[in-house]
C-alpha cells in the first residue's frame, strides 16, 4: 500500500500525536517519518518536508519549535489569516503556508493554552 512520506529534521511524541490524529485518524492516511534526506529526495511518491528548511522542490510546510519541546511554555500567540484558514506561529514565505498548521493543529487539539490559568476551577 502506498503511504505518504514526511521528512523531518526529529522526531517527537507530540509530532507523531499529531500526525497520527490528522492523518491516520481523520484522514485516513498511512504515512511514513524519515529524517534520511537522500531516502526522502530518492522518494517516487507523494511526500512533504515538514522542516526548519525545504530540501529540494517538494511540497515544503515550515515547522516552529512547538512540536519538538519537551516542556510546556507560554507561547507567543498571533492569529494569522490565509484565504479561509486561520492559524498561529507564523512561518517564513518560502512555506506552503504562512502559519505552521501543525503546530497550531496541536495547540488546539490539546489545550495546550489551559496550562497557564491562574485562577483554575474545581474542573
Amino acid at each position: 500500500m502506498n503511504q505518504l512520506l514526511i521528512y523531518t529534521e526529529q522526531t517527537s511524541n507530540r509530532l507523531t500525536y499529531t500526525f497520527d490524529l490528522l492523518f491516520n485518524d481523520l484522514l485516513g492516511l498511512n504515512y511514513e517519518l524519515t529524517s534520511d534526506r537522500d531516502f526522502f529526495l530518492n522518494h517516487s511518491g507523494a511526500k512533504f518536508s515538514y522542516a526548519r528548511q525545504r530540501i529540494k522542490d517538494e511540497l515544503f510546510f515550515a515547522s516552529i519549535y512547538l512540536l519538538f519541546e519537551k516542556t510546556i511554555d507560554l507561547q507567543p500567540l498571533g492569529i494569522y489569516d490565509y484565504k479561509e484558514l486561520q492559524g498561529f506561529f507564523s512561518t517564513p514565505k518560502n512555506s506552503l503556508l504562512p502559519f505552521d498548521i501543525f503546530a497550531s493543529a496541536f495547540f488546539m487539539v490539546s489545550r495546550y493554552e489551559e496550562h497557564f490559568f491562574i485562577n483554575k476551577d474545581r474542573y
